[in-house]
């Protein structure tokens, strides 16, 4: 049985800024993988390329960091808020 890409890929859960952060990364290495197959580039273009496509990393791992401490936050609260009284 194969699965469909949307079966594959469930973006449902993604925050949209988080999701948005994952694609401009991808365009960037998109770019620094044409750029750096080419033939007589620049190398000042491949470090700002390979410093920019670190930099959203770090960005990315910032804000998955942010997101984790706000679902576990979140997460606290449901506990407290359905958890059994004690007898």
């Amino acid at each position: 049985m194969s699965l469909s890409n949307r079966e594959l890929y469930d973006y449902h859960d993604i925050d949209p800024l988080e999701l948005m952060l994952i694609r401009a990364t991808h365009h960037i290495w998109r770019l620094y993988r044409l750029e750096r197959g080419q033939n007589g580039v620049d190398v000042g273009e491949i470090r700002a390329l390979e410093e920019s496509i670190d930099t959203m990393v770090g960005i990315k791992r910032e804000y998955r960091a942010y997101l984790k401490l706000k679902r576990a936050e979140h997460s606290a609260q449901l506990r407290v808020a359905f958890s059994k009284p004690k007898k």
